[in-house]
This record gives C-alpha cells, sequence and structure tokens, in this order.
C-alpha cells in the first residue's frame, strides 16, 4: 500500500481538485500493434479539460507529449521515477491511483481490469476474441472496462467520441 498511497497523494497534489485520468495509445505487439495504435494527441482531444493527464505508455513518449503541450495546450505529467516498463509493482500503483484509465488493447487494460479500476478500452474494428463480438460494450473477463470500438477500419472517431460522452 506504500507505492499505492504515494502514487496516489502525488497525483492528487497536482490535479488540485481534478479528476486524474491515466492515457496509453501505444502497442508494440507485432502482429496487431499496428491497427490498435493511436497518437495521445487523439485520446486528449477526447478528454475535457477539466481532467488531470498522465501517462501510462510505456516507452519514450516524451517528444509526442511535448509536441502535444505545444500545439494543443494541453499536459500530459509524466511520473519519471515509476518504470512503466520494467516495475510491475509501481505501475499497477500509478494505474490504481488514477480516477479512470483511457487506453487502446494493451498491458495497461489488463492491469486496469484486475485492479477493478474504470477503463475505457479503443478497440480497432477487428479486435481480438477475447473481447467478445463487435459492438460488445463489456468485458468477460473484467467488469470495470468499457469498450468502445471503430465503426470502420482505423478511424477511431466513433471510439473516441462515446469516450468524451462518457467523460462529460
Amino acid at each position: 500500500h506504500l507505492r499505492l498511497n504515494e502514487r496516489r497523494n502525488e497525483l492528487l497534489a497536482l490535479a488540485a481538485g481534478r479528476k486524474i485520468v491515466g492515457i496509453s495509445g501505444h502497442s508494440k505487439a507485432k502482429t496487431v500493434g499496428q491497427i490498435r495504435r493511436m497518437s495521445l494527441s487523439d485520446i486528449v482531444a477526447a478528454i475535457p479539460e477539466d481532467y488531470l493527464l498522465v501517462n501510462l505508455q510505456y516507452g519514450d513518449v516524451t517528444a509526442e507529449i511535448k509536441d502535444l503541450k505545444k500545439l494543443k495546450g494541453r499536459f500530459v505529467h509524466i511520473v519519471d521515477h515509476v518504470d512503466i516498463f520494467e516495475d510491475v509493482d509501481d505501475f499497477a500503483a500509478l494505474v490504481a491511483s488514477c480516477d479512470k484509465v483511457i487506453s487502446i488493447d494493451n498491458t495497461t487494460v489488463h492491469v486496469a481490469g484486475a485492479l477493478g479500476k474504470e477503463c475505457h478500452v479503443l478497440l480497432p474494428f477487428t479486435g481480438e476474441w477475447r473481447w467478445g463480438e463487435n459492438g460488445a460494450k463489456s468485458s468477460y473477463w473484467y467488469p470495470s472496462l468499457r469498450l468502445h470500438w471503430q465503426d470502420k477500419l482505423f478511424d477511431w472517431s466513433a471510439c473516441l467520441k462515446a469516450v468524451a460522452r462518457e467523460l462529460m
């Protein structure tokens, strides 16, 4: 509980009363990573301004986050003392510290689901069997996940509109 308390207190201080949402948009899965991937900028555009945005994406996304701040005026907080890729305990504490999570189909959604954290999963038109039939709204495996599907291959607009409606 120590890590969870540390992460949550850190984020609450930054949030200053706002809701905290963790975001992730990339996958390194070799066969399906490209159809799952979306820019953090597209995800952030669906999130109301009154949320603290927290990076849950592994890998180096600092350039993408700097561009987001410069071009869109939105800041995504990177908890740089948490190694998202190598330290599963600290990553889980970071996910648990968020009020909500928005992510494509990657490790982040499975961690959020295992923790019972509200998570909006952005799924490609050709989702994998584990998410059920295209259009299913909930997960068989994780009751806290909400599924949002593409209407057309490579078109994330329907998913993002659905998430934006739920966050309002």
